[in-house]
């Protein structure tokens, strides 16, 4: 879309309002909107003034809502969410919640704060939903609190993994030390062969079927927890991800272009 096609389009809302045509004001819009379609910024148009309440011309943020579709929460549905999420708790009694939902204007709101009444959630939301800054930051934390907790679970993957690599070597020992197997289990704690290396004398004393328990309990772990990883992954907000079509393009395209 191109300056004078947003200029035209917006003149359906100047007129609606009873305004004058301003270029400087254009200028503003199409810096937010200078990536979108012209079609879906003319749907969008059509749809908030359809559909809104509110007496006055409206901000960027409050039409670039219009094109975001169902992939970002509104107020009351985020709020649904919130309650959801304290098991159906009075969310005004629940305390700090660290409230960690899938919605970064949520996690902004509640970030910090003891109690929360839906009014002023309501409120809140659709603030920030409609400041560009705040929103950026509300992401920007968002992600990076995602990131903060895949860093954890790759540690935890890892440390599975090690736990796997010493089963599989204690299998190998095993197989490979059969006989001095049975004189150590004969001479108990007074006979440790020298082939046990950095084994310890209770993961030495293990049966041979025991180590294999392990060893597939350790493979369905490390499954489990790449499962984990791939679907916080697929949270980090992307430049493509909903809730960032509300942001300018300029800070956009600093959002990563996809995840793993």
């Amino acid at each position: 879309m191109n300056k004078q096609d947003l200029f035209d389009s917006m003149k359906v809302m100047w007129d609606f309002y009873g305004k004058e045509p301003n270029k400087a004001q254009a200028q503003i819009w199409f810096t937010v909107f200078e990536d979108c379609d012209l079609a879906e910024f003319q749907n969008a148009i059509g749809k908030y003034l359809s559909t809104t309440k509110n007496g006055w011309f409206p901000m960027p943020a409050e039409v670039k809502q219009q094109m975001v579709g169902d992939g970002v929460p509104g107020a009351g549905e985020a709020w649904l969410e919130a309650v959801m999420y304290t098991d159906g708790k009075n969310v005004d009694r629940a305390g700090d919640l660290s409230i960690n939902v899938n919605n970064p204007i949520t996690n902004m709101i509640f970030s910090g704060r003891e109690s929360m009444k839906r009014k002023a959630f309501i409120e809140d939301y659709e603030a920030v939903a409609r400041n560009s800054g705040l929103l950026e930051k509300s992401v920007t934390s968002y992600n990076e609190k995602i990131k903060k907790t895949l860093s954890t679970k790759d540690n935890y993957l890892q440390s599975a993994i090690d736990t796997l690599d010493n089963s599989k070597k204690a299998l190998a020992d095993y197989d490979t030390n059969e006989a001095e197997t049975e004189k150590g289990k004969e001479e108990g704690d007074h006979f440790l062969p020298p082939f046990i290396g950095k084994l310890s004398a209770q993961k030495f004393f293990r049966s041979k079927d025991s180590i294999a328990e392990d060893i597939a309990k350790d493979e369905a772990i490390i499954k489990a927890r790449r499962e984990e990883i791939a679907l916080l992954e697929a949270l980090i907000i992307t430049a493509k991800s909903p809730f960032s079509k509300l942001l300018p393009s300029e800070i956009r395209k600093q959002l990563p272009e996809q995840t793993k």
